[in-house]
């Protein structure tokens, strides 16, 4: 067979012209997916390939990476560095330890280092240093306490207020005057806590001991509010308490014990009245002469509150104006009949004394452990041996008394009793 082709394609035509082959379906699949593949290597405009893919993929990487420095440097920049911290802490130290100095400064010294602390508020709160360490200023923009939780509105500008405190701590009773420097200031209102309050006085007493809290409330012309606090400590004062025992019949070399029965005391000191002391609790002292001595007790606190008291002395005199109380007495268990009595009806359920030429008279009952329980001015009552509708306890009370005779000579006496039940 002669065939006229001139290659195998021609051939192929000329051998099947009638006939059409068709692949099975998985064939066309593969020749497909070749196709597709081998048109994603080649560089076509018309479709999408392998350097369409490349290149979507670099672009995002580099806007990635532009982000992530652009957020690093945001952060960074919002917070200090490390020596930067440092230095404010060395300057507030530094700003903290020039208020508290106790050497003396100029004047002009004083005003730059105000000036400083005003700049920044969030450091330490602004005072006015003074002369007298015991007197704080405290301003109406910061006051020396955390500021009042009351909605109060600010104060205007123009207006002002300023505190200070003739002494923010003492023994009690304490005096304490509110210094207020004001302008423009339509009313003022201080409250010294302690129950005082008042618009005119700027003065009070604190006869208890504690920490009390002084509100100073002010309204300037705008209706506009503002408090400033500040703190007065009150120390507790000692209760001087104590008796004496002695022969009252010894006439020389006549040996004295002292009791101490002082409250919130821990330093003493006994003036013998025969120029001789001692700082003993209880002491015992030798007199080598049995005349009347002035004997003087004086006690202080750990925070150094003092007071005095004078006790009798021990050995008997003869005199015209007199007071003598009995050692024990035995009250009445049928309740309270408040303790008065006539000298001419002697009784032994109440505690009196004898007495004659009495002017001024005032008498104090205490328990062991310095508790008040009577007290009276009342020459012609005594104690009836209870304490709030209550009968005490058989034992060793305290009684103190003094006053002034007719003639004019005053009297302090301390001693003890014995409350026996039936």
């Amino acid at each position: 067979m002669n065939w006229d082709v001139n290659n195998i394609e021609d051939l192929f035509k000329e051998s099947f012209q009638d006939y059409r082959i068709t692949p099975e379906p998985s064939v066309w699949n593969k020749i497909e997916k070749q196709l597709a593949f081998k048109q994603f290597l080649q560089f076509t405009p018309k479709h999408f390939n392998v350097y369409y893919l490349s290149a979507t993929l670099g672009l995002l990487g580099i806007l990635m990476l532009q982000f992530v420095n652009f957020e690093n440097e945001t952060n960074y920049s919002s917070l200090p560095s490390q020596k930067q911290t440092i230095t404010t802490i060395q300057n507030e130290t530094a700003t903290a330890e020039s208020i508290v100095a106790t050497e003396p400064i100029a004047e002009k010294e004083k005003s730059k280092t105000i000036s400083n602390k005003k700049q920044d508020k969030k450091t330490l709160p602004s005072f006015t240093l003074l002369s007298d360490p015991n007197a704080v200023i405290a301003s109406l923009d910061i006051p020396i306490i955390p500021e009042t939780t009351s909605d109060f509105s600010k104060i205007s500008t123009s207006s002002s207020v300023e505190l200070a405190l003739s002494q923010n701590e003492g023994c009690a009773p304490l005096a304490v005057q509110c210094l207020i420097k004001s302008k423009n200031i339509k009313e003022l209102v201080v409250d010294f806590g302690n129950g005082v309050v008042s618009q005119n006085n700027t003065t009070t007493l604190y006869t208890k001991s504690g920490i009390y809290i002084i509100t100073i409330s002010a309204t300037d012309h705008e209706g506009k509010q503002k408090t400033i606090l500040d703190t007065v400590t009150v120390f507790e004062t000692p209760k001087p308490i104590a008796i004496v025992d002695a022969d009252s019949q010894c006439t020389e070399n006549c040996v004295v014990y002292f009791y101490n029965y002082s409250n919130d005391a821990n330093k003493y000191l006994w003036d013998f009245g025969d120029e001789n002391f001692s700082k003993l609790k209880d002491p015992v002292h030798i007199y080598t002469q049995s005349d009347r001595k002035r004997i003087k007790l004086t006690v202080w606190s750990e925070k150094m509150c003092a007071d005095s008291i004078f006790i009798e002395s021990p050995f008997k005199s003869v005199a015209e104006n007199f007071v003598v109380f009995p050692t024990a007495f035995i009250p009445s268990e049928s309740g309270s009949n408040n303790g008065y009595y006539t000298l001419s009806n002697y009784s032994t359920d109440i505690f009196y004394p004898v007495h004659k030429g009495i002017l001024d008279y005032k008498l104090e009952i205490y328990n062991r452990n310095g508790l008040m329980l009577f007290q009276t001015i009342d020459i012609n009552q005594g104690w009836d041996g209870y304490y709030k509708y209550q009968l005490m306890s058989q034992g060793v009370y305290i009684w103190k008394v003094s006053g002034k005779y007719q003639n004019q000579e005053s009297f302090e006496m301390v001693g003890d009793v014995t409350l026996l039940r039936k």
